[in-house]
């Protein structure tokens, strides 16, 4: 999987969606934690974690990065990633989509997805912009980390429902690394949400844990939840930054070994991508090398 370069460049670098850059800044300012955004990121090396201050650093200095590499996948329409890209705005265009977020953390990823929704009903009129009802489950071990991702939720909701969007939250907290947590999740998300659904699995940025701790502790965790959810018209999108080896794309191929879906195929589009982005907080140009992974999930 060659690296490709971006048509986002040091000197034409991304934008965020403003709904993203928005909804970051007030609540890190209700948090009262903006103000020393530029001094924590020159500390770097922020992680997400169970307890209240790891978090706090982490939505602070992490999540734009998060919601770079995932809105490089939605917009624009003729980015870097046509097939994803495609098939991505096909899922998004369903009138009922229940997205399953593993370890969610604060919903970078998946609010970028929203966001760069949001932004296109807005700016392009061509754009599709039928009532979208989505059902969020959120899967994480920090309960402070989903109480930030609800937040920012009600910081959009009435920016979301003037294009049509309206979204639902459901929160577990559960450890990914324990079988029983994960069973009973599943369980009851499937319960709650009935038959025939439509799903989105998205994941961004697992790889803050070493290969080692990964397939050890959690490898087991996502075959079980990507089984669990396979329906028809259903996709698993994964995000990550690039990451030193091939473990992840290993990992991958693992994955879909197991779904019985061949590597890389139709049913599992891979790409490898350099690009730059604005940080609209400190107006500087960062580079950002990142891995996706989007695969069907039919039965």
């Amino acid at each position: 999987m060659g690296q490709s370069e971006s048509i986002f460049t040091d000197k034409n670098p991304m934008q965020l969606c403003d709904a993203t850059v928005e909804s970051h800044r007030e609540i890190c300012r209700k948090l009262n934690i903006f103000d020393s955004y530029e001094e924590e990121l020159t500390k770097g090396g922020a992680k997400g974690g169970e307890g209240a201050p790891e978090s706090c650093k982490h939505l602070l200095t992490r999540f734009l990065n998060s919601a770079a590499r995932t809105q490089l996948a939605i917009f624009p329409l003729d980015g870097d990633l046509p097939e994803i890209n495609e098939e991505l705005i096909a899922q998004l265009s369903a009138k009922n989509l229940y997205i399953i977020d593993i370890a969610s953390g604060h919903g970078a990823g998946t609010l970028s997805i929203i966001n760069s929704i949001h932004h296109l009903r807005i700016k392009e009129e061509s754009f599709p912009t039928d009532p979208l009802d989505i059902d969020i489950h959120a899967l994480d071990f920090s309960e402070t980390s989903l109480s930030y991702y609800e937040n920012l939720i009600e910081i959009l909701r009435s920016d979301y429902l003037k294009v049509g969007i309206t979204i639902k939250f459901h929160r577990h907290i559960v450890d990914l690394r324990s079988d029983e947590n994960i069973k009973t999740a599943v369980e009851n998300i499937k319960t709650s949400i009935g038959k025939n659904p439509q799903y989105l699995l998205t994941c961004s940025a697992i790889s803050g844990v070493k290969r080692t701790v990964f397939q050890e502790s959690f490898a087991r965790s996502y075959s079980y939840i990507v089984t669990e959810f396979r329906e028809e018209n259903s996709l698993f999108f994964w995000v990550e930054p690039q990451t030193k080896g091939d473990w992840i794309k290993e990992s991958w191929q693992e994955l879909a070994t197991e779904q019985k879906i061949e590597y890389p195929s139709d049913g599992c589009k891979t790409k490898n991508i350099r690009f730059h982005w604005s940080d609209p907080h400190t107006k500087s140009v960062l580079h950002a090398d990142a891995e996706y992974l989007l695969m069907g999930l039919a039965t």
